[in-house]
């Protein structure tokens, strides 16, 4: 996992375009990435409506698409649960019990407004947080980057001679042959 993180920011450091739109990519890819059944068509129709950078958005929406809503559901039911005063432990059997029980049951209208929506708020408000920690944290390594190759070259931007000390700086993934 701690490869795939690397390569995820090796990708997204090499990308020529402003560091606000990387990063915005980039953030809009990781909040669809945590929400559940949101996925890489959704993000290049928001990122291209909003203007982002689509192979940000797209490289993020990847590299944590499989892994993440199960990591955050935890997260975003005690965050649901403390909204809505609900208490964790029966937000939890809830839904594992309408989880279990099936389709059928689903549709209901008890699931809906008892399980499903503090699930959603907690998913939209913890991957909100999680996409505005990456969007910082993006621009501030794309802004040192930029300034300390710039400082080093002289030059305002060379894209050439970036991405080589680009290269140097961050370990490469081998690429695997078949």
């Amino acid at each position: 996992m701690l490869l795939k993180i690397k390569s995820f920011f090796r990708k997204v450091l090499l990308i020529h375009d402003s560091p606000k739109k990387i990063a915005g990519g980039a953030a809009l890819g990781v909040f669809l990435a945590i929400m559940p059944g949101e996925g890489v068509l959704a993000t290049i129709i928001l990122s291209s409506f909003f203007r982002l950078n689509r192979l940000a958005a797209v490289t993020s929406v990847l590299a944590f698409n499989m892994w993440s809503t199960a990591v955050v559901l935890p997260a975003a039911a005690l965050v649901g649960s403390w909204i809505f005063r609900i208490k964790y432990e029966n937000l939890v059997s809830d839904f594992s019990q309408a989880w279990h029980l099936g389709l059928a049951t689903f549709f209901t209208d008890t699931v809906i407004f008892h399980i499903a929506l503090p699930l959603v708020v907690g998913f939209i408000l913890v991957s909100g947080l999680v996409a505005g920690f990456f969007y910082f944290l993006i621009i501030f390594l794309l802004k040192k980057e930029k300034v300390s190759l710039t400082a080093e070259s002289g030059k305002i931007f060379d894209a050439k001679e970036s991405i080589r000390k680009i290269k140097k700086r961050l370990p490469i993934v081998p690429n695997i042959k078949k």
